[in-house]
């Protein structure tokens, strides 16, 4: 019975120990106030609402074909659902642009292969010797993407020849717009340099 007794105080007092332990380990973690962001998150979800009304208030290009745009706040986190890319691709002569302050991202409704979710969220860099686009997500879109660079601080001479290029492997060419932006067409996301 002594021998019971003995290993019971012996668990007893590890267990006492152990939460001992464990209560200072979370008095260190928080000695110091916890910080939270004042800023959320914010996601920029493009809702076949949004889509139907930008078609509606869409305007003609050069070539006839309807644009209809949407203002987004950032590619912080942006993303096109598989409805609205279904919405999108049943209109077939419609060009989606959303326009944000770093870049235009445009989807000619008839390059639509597959109507799935595409995550367009990416954070862009300019500098003298390239760009940056650089997609959260590196799955195929299911169509073509058309990404203008409104920041892009490449001379004319450098964009004259430039190619946009994936993890280091070229993937076509950088064509510069009447407005003088260079854009280059993405099918996937991933991590891409204009150079």
């Amino acid at each position: 019975m002594k021998k019971y007794t003995k290993r019971i105080t012996c668990i007893a007092l590890a267990v006492a120990a152990a939460a001992t332990l464990t209560l200072a380990a979370f008095a260190a973690e928080y000695a110091s106030k916890p910080s939270f962001s004042d800023t959320p998150a914010q996601s920029t979800d493009v809702t076949t609402s949004d889509l139907n009304n930008a078609i509606d208030d869409a305007l003609e290009n050069d070539d006839g074909v309807a644009v209809a745009t949407i203002e987004a706040a950032s590619t912080d986190n942006l993303t096109l659902s598989a409805n609205v890319m279904k919405a999108l691709a049943d209109k077939e002569d419609v060009i989606l642009q959303i326009e944000t302050d770093e870049v235009t991202i445009e989807i000619d409704a008839s390059t639509i292969e597959n109507t799935k979710k595409i995550n367009l969220s990416m954070n862009v860099a300019n500098t003298s010797k390239k760009s940056v686009v650089n997609f959260k997500s590196n799955s195929e879109f299911g169509c073509e993407v058309k990404i203008i660079l409104k920041g892009c601080k490449l001379s004319e001479d450098v964009l004259e020849n430039a190619k946009a290029y994936r993890y280091g492997y070229e993937t076509g060419p950088v064509f510069t717009g009447e407005d003088g932006l260079p854009y280059f067409i993405a099918t996937k996301g991933g991590s891409y340099e204009i150079r």
